[in-house]
């Protein structure tokens, strides 16, 4: 609810987290990827104060300049040694929290939108997160989503439209029983020094 936060959007992808968290433009938004055509959208959008064209596995952060680090989609894209040192990264530049969603378990994906920085590399399980320190929340049913990603353009058959409408009615209790979501979101809360 604050107003003028500093968010650092690691792997901001087409923009997605900056259009619906700074849909009123009251947020300093930082877009990072390193593939130029997100960049250009991101740009493009005006939900973005800044844009930096950088490879997450080398990006050099300043310390405590961010209110909040998101990592939305990213680690899988990472080796776990790559997502482990980036998490460090982000903990280190984050002032209040961390925030990461990751697919929960096995998740296959390969390149598309001619960008092969989409591959998966590495699994995510909420223990995983939990031992980095990162409370951890499930979304949407594990079951229905199967571990396949789905890309860009890839329509749903009708029985997953269904099942994923009638997933919401489960949604709390995944909420809570994170092993169980398609999904898994992870909150790092930064001890301030």
């Amino acid at each position: 609810k604050k107003n003028n936060l500093k968010v650092l959007d690691l792997g901001c992808g087409l923009g997605i987290a900056g259009e619906l968290l700074n849909y009123k433009k009251n947020h300093d938004f930082t877009g990072v990827d390193f593939f130029q055509l997100y960049l250009n959208i991101c740009r493009k959008s005006g939900y973005y104060k800044h844009i930096i064209k950088a490879d997450l596995t080398q990006i050099k952060l300043k310390s405590k300049i961010y209110d909040v680090v998101l990592l939305l989609q990213v680690l899988e894209h990472l080796t776990d040694k790559q997502a482990k040192l980036l998490l460090k990264k982000a903990i280190k530049v984050a002032k209040e929290c961390v925030i990461v969603t990751v697919p929960n378990g096995y998740c296959y994906q390969t390149k598309y939108d001619h960008n092969k920085l989409h591959t998966h590399k590495s699994t995510w399980a909420p223990i995983k997160l939990k031992t980095l320190g990162f409370k951890v929340y499930g979304q949407s049913f594990r079951p229905i989503f199967g571990n396949h990603s789905y890309g860009a353009g890839e329509k749903a058959k009708l029985w997953q439209s269904i099942a994923v409408f009638l997933s919401v009615f489960v949604a709390p209790l995944i909420y809570i029983k994170p092993e169980w979501g398609a999904q898994l979101i992870g909150i790092k809360y930064v001890k301030q020094k």
